[in-house]
């Protein structure tokens, strides 16, 4: 389960989705464009979108499944340009945001 609260408001939670079939276990923030990442023990890493986001839900717009065994870690880099993932299979998995869609 991801949640987002609004810490200028008290902290409430604003939106709270189930990103992943089992446990979210890594979540990165874009500086630039807003996104979040997120990976879990369903070997997926996610992209979510927080425009045009329902009450309770981001839209998930890119769906990776490179990794053989849960993704632990996820992090954007080279001014969002670019996503890195790690996974349980030893992998350490890199995609361009341009080329996949991922940030607009």
């Amino acid at each position: 389960l991801v949640c987002v609260h609004d810490v200028r408001s008290g902290g409430s939670a604003v939106s709270s989705w189930r990103a992943h079939a089992g446990a979210v276990l890594g979540l990165d923030a874009s500086a630039q464009a807003g996104m979040l990442a997120t990976c879990g023990s369903d070997g997926v890493v996610k992209v979510w979108d927080p425009r045009g986001a329902s009450a309770d839900a981001y839209t998930c717009v890119a769906s990776l499944t490179s990794h053989a065994d849960q993704a632990f870690s996820t992090c954007f880099f080279s001014a969002d340009r670019a996503l890195a993932s790690v996974g349980d299979d030893g992998a350490l998995v890199l995609y361009s945001c341009a080329a996949a869609d991922v940030v607009p």
